[in-house]
């Protein structure tokens, strides 16, 4: 009669030793591949940008109070308007603005220094002369892609 103890101790033996191996050969595998992953510089950048906190730098554009914002005109009379922007860029920028009137310009484009971390607002005041039932005016910070706008009806 066979020793079945013996045979099981045996293979028990056999399965830890292969599973000593195919770990050991995994371990080697996973470290290869991240060593060659950290010397790609692209990788390295991947790594640090998902496991570190990193500044987000931009640029805030903004009514100030957008229910007070102009919500009727009569062509010639004028309209007072408030907006701010908010440097979070990092550094101090120069921004240049220009006011549209339903896609035309109303004012030349203006600049505005605002320091890193700052708010400016700029108080506009504009006479509608557009004939119209409604008018689009906006605002757009040039060379960022930001732009706010509000509509406002005609009083005939």
């Amino acid at each position: 009669m066979p020793n079945l103890d013996h045979e099981a101790k045996q293979h028990t033996q056999t399965w830890l030793q292969n599973r000593a191996i195919r770990t050991a050969i995994a371990v080697a595998i996973v470290a290869l591949v991240g060593c060659a992953w950290l010397i790609n510089p692209s990788a390295r950048q991947t790594l640090v940008a998902a496991t570190s906190r990193q500044p987000e730098y931009l640029t805030e554009l903004y009514f100030n109070d957008h229910l007070k914002l102009p919500k009727t005109y009569q062509a010639g009379t004028t309209e007072t308007f408030n907006f701010t922007i908010h440097n979070q860029e990092g550094h101090d920028f120069t921004y240049t603005y220009l006011i549209t009137i339903n896609g035309k310009r109303y004012l030349q484009p203006r600049q505005i220094a605002v320091p890193n971390g700052a708010s400016r607002t700029v108080r506009k005041t504009i006479a509608i002369n557009d004939t119209s039932n409604r008018a689009e005016v906006q605002v757009s910070l040039l060379g960022t892609g930001q732009t706010i706008h509000y509509w406002t009806e005609r009083i005939r």
